[in-house]
């Protein structure tokens, strides 16, 4: 029998004990466990979201992480010359 500590209490007692106490799925506590979470980590609640809400998220996600190489670029000595050379780039003659 696997034992674990309520973060509640800090007792010790089985994964069913504690799935049970915080009504969770018992395969999830103990997936959770063998994955070596402990304390709240093992009887968070997960948030469900829309399919549309991680379309958003992962767009967000994204964009973050085009913004970051961006600047990343940007910052580097190639980033720089590019910058230098093409200033004028699109500007009326």
């Amino acid at each position: 029998m696997v034992t674990v500590i309520d973060p509640a209490t800090g007792e010790e007692v089985s994964v069913k004990e504690l799935a049970e106490r915080y009504d969770m799925p018992e395969h999830r506590v103990r997936q959770r466990h063998s994955a070596g979470h402990e304390g709240w980590a093992l009887v968070q609640e997960t948030r469900k979201v829309s399919p549309q809400e991680a379309m958003r998220l992962k767009q967000i996600a994204i964009q973050h992480a085009n913004r970051i190489a961006l600047q990343r670029f940007m910052n580097s000595a190639a980033g720089r010359l590019t910058t230098r050379l093409f200033k004028d780039y699109g500007r009326a003659a």
